[in-house]
C-alpha cells in the first residue's frame, strides 16, 4: 500500500498550491450540527491565550485527513475521502467571519488584511489561468452549500430550498457560528470581556487559531488504496454510519475488476432519490440514507440491528452471496420506490382512481401512526407491483388491511410492535421474485404469502368477546379529534381513520368528498372535535351545510342518496341524542361503532387472495 503523509494547519490546507478540495456527490453527506460546532468553538477558545498583552493562538491537533490525489502538486483536484466534516465546518466558520467582516464598521487596514486572509487566501484561490475558484467544492444537485454561504442578502439565504439533512446541517452550523461570533458573545467565549481588545483583533486571532488546527494529511493517488486506508482509519474510535461503510466496501470491491464510476453514479442517484422533492404543487420530505438502507436490508436480507448491517453485508460480499454491482443497482431501484412511503407516486404508477385511497392507507401507517415495522412490507408491496407481480387491487386491499389492523392493534390497544413479522414476509416475497420465472404461479405464490401475513396478524388481535368487553373502557383514553379552529396534532391521524371507516361503510370515497363536523366545529367546545362528530360528505353538500345548525343539517342529510353512513345515522337515535343535549354519549357511541367496524374488517380471517374480507 503506497501513500504519503504530511502535517498542515487546516486553514492553510485550503487553497494551498492552487488545489481545489472536492467532496463528490457520492461521498458522505455533511452531518455535523450545532453540538459539534459548539465543541469546535470551545476548543478554539481554549487554545487562545494572552501573551505580553496580545492575543495568541496555539497549536492543536485536529485529527487525520484522507485525500485522493497529491497535495504537493499544483492545480489539482483533491478528493476528500475522510475528514470532510471537519474541513467543511472550518470552511463554514471562515465564511461566517467573512460575512461579519463585510458588514463591520471598522474599515481599518487590519480589517482589510483580515478580509484578504479569509476570503482571498482561504475561501478562494486563483488558478494558473487566474480564474477565481472556491477552495472547497461540495458536489450536490442544487449547490446549496455555496449559495447559502455566499448569498449577498439574508433574504436570498432564507429563500433557498432545504432538500436534505446535509442542507439543514449546513444552515444550522452557519447560523450558529454567525450568532456566536458576534462581538459580545465572542468576548464571553474567549473570557476576555474585561480586556480592551477590538472586535477585529478577536476575529483575527480566531483566524490564526484555525491555521493552527493541525491535521495529518494522508494521501494516495490510487482510489482503491485510498478506500482501504479509509476503512483502516475508521476501524477505531467513533463508528461511521452504516451507509458510509457499505459504500466504501462496494467501491473497494468494484475497483478491483471494473471502473468505480458505475458505483459512484448509482450512489449519487440514490442520494438524489432520497432528497426532498417537488411534483407539481406537492412537496415530499427528504429521507435519511441510513434509515432507508435499514428498511431496504430488512425487506430483502435479514432483520439485523442497524449497527450490524455492515458487518453482515461485508461477510456476504466476501462469501460471494452478494454481488456489489447488483446490490447497488438494486438499492438504487428501491430508493426510487421508497418515496411512495411519503406520498410521491412518481415511481409507483397507481391509477388516479385508486391513488387517494392507497395513499391514505400509507399515510396512516407511515406519517400518522408511524408504524416503522410496516415500512419493509410497504416497500416490498410497491416493488412487487412495479415488477407486475401483484395487481393494483391487491396493493389496495393489503394496505387497507394493514392500516385497519394498526388502528386497532396500536392506536386502540397499544400492543407491542416487536410481535409482528412484516420483515419475514417481505423477504419471503422478495425470494419468490428472485427465484421464479414470472408467471401466474409467481403471482399466486406472492398473494398466498400476503394471505398468510394477514391471518398471522389478525390472530394477534383480541378475540371478539374480549374486544366488546373492554372497548368502552379504552375509548376515554383515546385522543381521536379533528378541528379546523386550532392547531391540533391529531388531525391527520383522525382524518385517516374516518377515511378508512368510510371506505368500509360506503365502499368508496369520491375526490369530491371531504370531512364534515355534524355539530359545528368550535374552538371553545372540544367535544365538537370528537371523531364521533365526523363524517365524509360531498363538497357541494358541505357548502350547503355551512353555518347551519344541526336541525337544518338533518333536513339536508335526509336528501342524500347512496351514503350508507349517513343513512344508518338517520335510522338510529344519534341525532336525537345530540338534540337532547346528550352529545358526548352520541359521539362516544359513534366512536365505538367506527372502531367496531374497523375491528370486524380485520378480525375476519377468511380472506380472498387479494386481501379483501368476504
Amino acid at each position: 500500500m503506497y501513500f504519503e503523509y504530511q502535517q498542515e494547519g487546516i486553514a492553510r490546507l485550503l487553497g494551498k498550491n492552487r488545489n481545489e478540495l472536492v467532496v463528490p456527490r457520492y461521498q458522505r453527506d455533511y452531518s455535523w450540527n450545532t453540538t459539534q460546532a459548539k465543541t469546535l468553538l470551545d476548543d478554539i477558545a481554549n487554545c487562545i491565550h494572552i501573551e505580553n498583552g496580545k492575543l495568541k493562538s496555539s497549536q492543536y491537533f485536529f485529527g487525520n485527513i484522507l485525500l485522493k490525489g497529491k497535495p504537493v502538486d499544483s492545480d489539482q483536484t483533491l478528493e476528500i475521502i475522510d475528514g470532510q466534516q471537519r474541513i467543511t465546518t472550518v470552511y463554514i466558520l471562515l465564511a461566517v467571519i467573512y460575512e461579519i467582516l463585510k458588514d463591520i464598521d471598522d474599515k481599518s487596514s487590519a480589517t482589510e488584511n483580515l478580509i484578504e486572509l479569509v476570503y482571498e487566501k482561504s475561501l478562494l484561490y486563483k488558478s494558473s489561468e487566474f480564474e477565481e475558484r472556491k477552495t472547497l467544492y461540495i458536489e450536490s444537485s442544487h449547490n446549496f452549500f455555496p449559495y447559502y454561504l455566499f448569498s449577498e442578502k439574508k433574504e436570498d439565504r432564507e429563500d433557498l430550498d432545504i432538500l436534505n439533512n446535509s442542507d439543514q446541517s449546513i444552515k444550522n452550523v452557519f447560523d450558529y457560528f454567525y450568532i456566536n461570533l458576534q462581538e459580545e458573545k465572542l468576548n464571553n467565549l474567549l473570557k476576555i470581556a474585561d480586556k480592551d481588545f477590538s472586535y477585529i483583533e478577536l476575529l483575527t486571532v480566531i483566524y490564526y487559531q484555525l491555521e493552527n488546527l493541525t491535521v495529518t494529511i494522508v494521501s494516495s493517488s490510487d482510489g482503491k488504496e485510498a478506500n482501504s486506508i479509509f476503512e483502516s482509519l475508521n476501524s477505531k474510535g467513533v463508528p461511521l454510519e452504516q451507509s458510509d461503510l457499505i459504500k466504501n466496501k462496494i467501491f473497494t470491491e468494484l475497483n478491483t475488476n471494473q471502473p468505480t464510476d458505475i458505483a459512484q453514479k448509482s450512489w449519487t442517484k440514490i442520494k438524489k432519490n432520497l432528497e426532498k422533492s417537488k411534483v407539481g404543487k406537492l412537496e415530499f420530505p427528504w429521507i435519511d440514507l441510513d434509515d432507508f438502507i435499514n428498511i431496504y436490508w430488512r425487506a430483502n436480507y435479514a432483520n439485523t440491528t442497524n449497527s450490524r448491517i455492515y458487518y453482515i453485508f461485508k461477510q456476504k460480499v466476501n462469501d460471494g452471496q452478494i454481488n456489489p454491482k447488483d446490490f447497488i443497482k438494486d438499492l438504487e431501484l428501491y430508493s426510487k420506490e421508497f418515496k411512495a412511503l411519503y406520498g410521491d407516486r412518481t415511481n409507483f404508477s397507481i391509477s388516479d382512481e385508486n391513488w387517494d385511497e392507497i395513499n391514505n392507507y400509507i399515510e396512516l401507517l407511515v406519517q400518522s401512526l408511524q408504524i416503522k415495522q410496516t415500512y419493509p412490507m410497504i416497500l416490498q408491496i410497491v416493488h412487487a407491483f412495479n415488477v407486475k407481480l401483484i395487481s393494483e387491487k391487491t396493493v389496495k386491499n393489503n394496505l387497507k388491511f394493514m392500516s385497519n389492523f394498526h388502528i386497532i392493534y396500536n392506536e386502540m390497544f397499544k400492543l407491542p410492535g416487536n410481535r409482528l413479522q412484516y420483515d419475514k414476509f417481505a423477504r419471503l416475497i422478495r425470494n419468490i421474485i428472485n427465484t421464479s420465472q414470472y408467471n401466474d404461479n409467481t403471482k399466486k405464490d406472492i398473494t398466498d404469502k400476503l394471505s398468510e401475513m394477514r391471518k398471522e396478524l389478525s390472530d394477534k388481535l383480541p378475540k371478539k368477546e374480549e374486544f366488546n368487553n373492554i372497548v368502552k373502557t379504552i375509548l376515554p383514553n383515546m385522543t381521536l379529534t379533528y378541528t379546523n379552529k386550532v392547531n391540533n396534532s391529531n388531525n391527520k391521524k383522525t382524518k385517516n381513520i374516518v377515511f378508512n371507516y368510510t371506505i368500509l361503510k360506503n365502499k368508496k370515497i369520491s375526490k369530491d368528498d371531504n370531512i364534515e363536523h355534524m355539530v359545528q366545529d368550535s374552538k371553545d367546545d372540544k367535544t365538537s372535535w370528537s371523531i364521533g362528530n365526523l363524517i365524509y360528505l360531498n363538497k357541494t353538500i358541505n357548502s350547503k351545510l355551512k353555518d347551519k345548525d344541526l336541525a337544518e343539517k338533518i333536513t339536508i342529510y335526509k336528501s342524500i342518496k347512496g351514503n350508507k353512513d349517513i343513512e344508518e345515522l338517520l335510522k338510529t337515535n344519534y341525532f336525537s341524542s345530540i338534540l337532547e343535549n346528550k352529545r358526548e354519549l352520541a359521539f362516544q357511541n359513534r366512536q365505538e361503532e367506527i372502531l367496531k367496524v374497523i375491528y370486524t374488517s380485520v378480525n375476519n380471517n377468511k380472506t380472498n387472495p387479494q386481501g379483501q374480507s368476504v
